[in-house]
């Protein structure tokens, strides 16, 4: 993986950075993640990934728009998706 934003990771860097980062914040390994715990990964993801993190009134909002269903959690695949467009809006490339 790059250190400076706007660079590339690969597919298989992605998906390891973001199923390791759900699973530490998954704190009974539901495989489903509540609004604290999104809170918190968000956090996580921008320090590691070196990008803007989401202001604390925007993470409920993109909470909610990934909890499709309103069950009040997300999957690691949910977030997924998330994570690739913040990327992509901040020069990001996925390659792979």
């Amino acid at each position: 993986m790059t250190d400076t934003p706007g660079m590339t990771l690969t597919s298989q860097e992605f998906d390891e950075i973001c199923k390791q980062n759900f699973e530490k914040v998954d704190s009974n390994s539901s495989g489903l993640i509540d609004l604290t715990e999104f809170t918190q990964l968000i956090k996580d993801m921008a320090h590691i990934l070196r990008i803007t993190p989401a202001l604390e009134d925007e993470v409920g909002t993109l909470f909610a728009r990934l909890d499709a269903d309103k069950s009040g959690q997300i999957s690691l695949e949910e977030f997924q998706v998330l994570v690739r467009e913040l990327l992509t809006k901040q020069g990001w490339q996925i390659v792979g």
